[in-house]
């Protein structure tokens, strides 16, 4: 009967020695672990900020190339107001021509004789009035 209870003793020893070394190896497995998402987090920290370098990066580059572009959009306006400035001074020309031609061939010609001359399809006559005389459209005055 000693030899069982020793036996019994050595074997509840073992069992509590089975156990702090279960508990041990968790511990163990829990710091790996820990240490390996703390490794897996400093990784992923590393590659954000290498990611985050990259972008700073390409906005300097591309704040250089915003610069390249508001300069080309500046000629691209300042050539398109040049164009625009041609086109009135274009539309300036035909008119004074126009004008220039109706009076050679009506030298005490009116204002509305002219514009019903070049827009016909803007005179009417007086309705009210039975005078005969061309009214222009209200528009052009």
């Amino acid at each position: 009967a000693k030899s069982s209870s020793v036996i019994s003793l050595n074997f509840g020893g073992v069992r509590s020695r089975v156990k702090s070394l279960q508990v041990s190896a968790q511990q163990a497995v829990t710091s790996v672990k820990s240490s390996q998402a703390i490794n897996s987090l400093q990784g992923g920290l590393q590659s954000a900020k290498d990611k985050v370098a990259q972008v700073l990066a390409i906005d300097r580059d591309s704040d250089e190339w915003d610069s390249d572009d508001e300069a080309a959009a500046i000629r691209d306006e300042q050539e398109a107001q040049a164009d625009r400035e041609a086109a009135i001074q274009a539309c300036m020309d035909l008119t004074r021509d126009e004008l220039t031609q109706f009076l050679s061939t009506n030298p005490n010609g009116s204002y509305e004789q002219w514009i019903c001359d070049i827009h016909p399809e803007n005179a009417t006559e007086e309705p009210l009035l039975d005078t005969g005389n061309v009214v222009c459209d209200h528009r052009f005055y």
